[in-house]
């Protein structure tokens, strides 16, 4: 969920604001769904839409038509298409000219895509079955092979924890017409119980594959590290912080930095396993791997150790020393709902798992508010849901129940976090995962954002 400030909006509103996603469409083809652009008119008097104006032209103007006025409180749709006439990506701009007020622009972005080229993995599943914490499941192997007659190239991998993969380190790999790659898929989990997630390939010239990752995590059989192989992604000189967690052991773990291991600059490693700091100005962008161990109190303690990789990513922007949030006027961090259960924020508001909600990094790179605004929609949300539930007549959904005034409404999944303060599931938000506006888990703008 978003806000923006009143003074961010336009007398002339467009609709999605971030503009036209097109998706992947084979070349020479027209997309089957059209889309639509609105202007909304959000003024007491009327406004006139003079001309729009469509580039390149494998974007193409399906309905609406130029000059249009618009009443108080009204809108005009327009409806493009995307016909691409080459494998690759296409990004251009829908622009309107009004009389009186300025320019408005929205993006569009298309991917056109091969003919002759064709990804095929040897499965779309793979499950790991049950694995003690603490442990690495055995690998299991992903083969992409090119069963068309041209070459594509592999772009991108990418992967939801708590699963891992090696075979693809950032750089395109070729794969020419009957040749393969394979990439090995580890499981490594951090918390009991039922885990799933997706494996996700990007190409050049062809839409994106995947493979659904699933597996159980059972009690630790031995005293071992359970942090993700992989930390949340640090910025360069910014402050940051992570975790260490560690299951089978006796009593609370003792950490330290295997002898000749080093964190980057600015960074220290505690006792009690959290690494905190301000990574210094000397710190380049890349991935850092270091070895962490831990000690129990048994006797003799037992030892166990992680190597693990901790990303440094350059500024985005925004401001990256947000790494968490306090409730205002106190020292308190703002707890996730679902963390929160039964208790009350501010003494009003009970927790419980329900609403939706993304912590921030703004401002800086986008024009939204701060934090807990976004923290206390979810309670909106929240109780706009429980309202419903309890037959609020103005919220009713239901025609046999009288008049409908509202959508029905249903619990969504939540997955607000404070930054990189790790909830009880272990969801942390970095700044790294919030490229484009600070607040919000994508490079590209968000929807009414």
């Amino acid at each position: 969920m978003c806000s923006l400030p009143a003074a961010a909006v336009n007398a002339a509103q467009i609709y999605p604001e971030s503009g036209l996603y097109f998706g992947f469409q084979a070349t020479g083809t027209t997309s089957p769904l059209p889309q639509t652009i609105s202007i909304y008119n959000t003024t007491t008097t009327a406004i006139t839409v003079n001309s729009l104006s469509i580039a390149p032209s494998q974007f193409m103007l399906v309905s609406g038509a130029t000059p249009v006025t618009i009443s108080p409180g009204g809108y005009a749709n327009f409806t493009l298409s995307s016909t691409p006439d080459s494998a690759k990506n296409f990004s251009g701009t829908i622009t309107f000219t009004f009389t009186g007020l300025p320019d408005q622009s929205a993006h569009i972005v298309g991917i056109g895509t091969s003919t002759t080229a064709k990804a095929s993995l040897n499965t779309t599943s793979l499950n790991f079955g049950n694995q003690a914490l603490g442990s690495v499941a055995t690998a299991q192997t992903v083969t992409i092979t090119n069963t068309g007659t041209t070459t594509f190239n592999i772009t991108g991998v990418t992967i939801t924890q708590p699963f891992l993969q090696t075979g693809y380190s950032g750089r395109s790999i070729a794969v020419a017409p009957n040749a393969s790659a394979s990439l090995l898929v580890f499981f490594s989990p951090s918390l009991l119980g039922a885990a799933v997630g997706t494996l996700l390939v990007s190409y050049d010239v062809l839409p994106n594959s995947g493979v659904s990752l699933s597996g159980t995590a059972s009690a630790a059989t031995g005293f071992g590290v359970t942090t993700f192989p992989t930390l949340p992604a640090a910025t360069q000189s910014a402050a940051y912080e992570a975790v260490l967690t560690a299951a089978g052991g006796h009593g609370t773990s003792t950490w330290s930095l295997a002898s000749g291991s080093t964190l980057p600059a600015g960074l220290t490693l505690t006792s009690g396993g959290m690494i905190k700091g301000t990574l210094t100005a000397s710190v380049g962008t890349g991935s850092y791997a270091f070895t962490a161990q831990a000690t129990d109190h048994s006797g003799p303690p037992k030892l166990a150790i992680a190597n693990l990789t901790l990303p440094v990513g350059q500024p985005t922007g925004a401001n990256c020393n947000n790494i968490a949030f306090k409730q205002s006027g106190t020292q308190n961090n703002l707890v996730p709902l679902i963390d929160l259960g039964t208790n009350y924020y501010q003494g009003i508001y009970q927790g419980g798992l329900y609403a939706n909600g993304i912590t921030g990094y703004s401002n800086g790179v986008y024009n939204l508010y701060h934090e807990p605004y976004a923290y206390e929609a979810g309670f909106g949300t929240k109780l706009a849901i429980h309202d419903q539930i309890n037959g609020n007549a103005n919220l009713n959904f239901d025609p046999s129940k009288g008049s409908v005034l509202a959508p029905w409404m249903a619990w969504g999944p939540y997955y607000w976090a404070n930054g990189l303060l790790p909830r009880a599931d272990g969801l942390v938000w970095s700044c790294q995962d919030s490229l484009f506006d600070g607040t919000h888990p994508s490079s590209f703008p968000m929807p009414g954002c």
